[in-house]
């Protein structure tokens, strides 16, 4: 005979501590992202196409009884991605994350950026030197950037930070 299986409702909460302050999760969690994740049974709702489905998702299906609709997503107040507490938790688009990112200081910029070439003193001799007359070529070559990087630069597109 099958054994019962308990509810999805009843097992995710097993793997949640429960405090004053944020609610983590227990169990698996992503190792690329750092979400809990929850392994969605193919018969319950929400019926998540991609299993295991993030365990904030789940806590908001639980609390809300449904899930908003692409592109709308569930964030975190509290900045802390095992946290599933529903308080903590709301509706947002991408834009709203990125911008959250940002002011929370959660978001490189300049030099610490993976991908930066220029330093910050570099950006303020680049627009320094381009006030004075040099070209955006020679600022090019001169600091192994392309013209692009220049231009971005001198136009305040990238290194908006750096005055």
């Amino acid at each position: 005979m099958p054994r019962k299986r308990r509810p999805m409702e009843q097992r995710f909460w097993a793997h949640v501590a429960k405090s004053q302050g944020c609610w983590l999760w227990t169990a698996s969690v992503n190792v690329r992202w750092g979400y809990g994740q929850f392994m969605v049974l193919a018969d319950e709702p929400p019926y998540f196409r991609q299993m295991p489905a993030r365990a904030n998702r789940i806590a908001w299906f639980l609390e809300m009884g449904s899930l908003p609709a692409p592109p709308l997503m569930i964030l975190h107040r509290c900045h802390v991605r095992r946290c599933v507490r529903p308080s903590h938790l709301y509706v947002g688009t991408a834009t709203d994350n990125m911008r959250d990112r940002v002011n929370v200081g959660n978001c490189p910029r300049g030099k610490d950026h993976w991908n930066a070439r220029l330093s910050d003193v570099a950006v303020r001799h680049i627009r320094a030197a381009h006030r004075a007359g040099s070209t955006m070529a020679a600022l090019a070559r001169k600091f192994r950037v392309c013209h692009e990087t220049v231009r971005a630069v001198l136009a305040g597109r990238t290194w908006r930070h750096v005055v």
